[in-house]
């Protein structure tokens, strides 16, 4: 039977009422940058991973599929196709 431990709740509520004080940009900016910061730490990770695996000859270019990726190329598509149109109309 596991026991219950009641300032391990205490203390998350009083995490989560500290919380319902946040501003909705506070919250945007806190979501924004430690978004960021995971974002981050996940290419460098995964950088870590192949570039070790490659040296070790674990990796090859099929097991890429296997990392999660942000899906740069989509928006760098978007961004050339913007820049292509700015560029005929001006």
């Amino acid at each position: 039977m596991m026991d219950f431990d009641f300032a391990s709740l205490m203390d998350q509520i009083e995490a989560l009422q500290a919380l319902q004080a946040l501003t909705p940009e506070q919250f945007a900016f806190i979501a924004v940058f430690y978004g960021g910061q995971i974002a981050a730490g996940l290419f460098a990770l995964r950088t870590i991973c192949v570039v070790v695996g490659r040296q070790f000859g674990v990796i090859t270019p099929s097991a890429y599929a296997r990392f999660p990726r942000v899906p740069w190329r989509t928006v760098y598509k978007a961004y050339l196709t913007i820049k292509k149109c700015y560029e005929r109309i001006f």
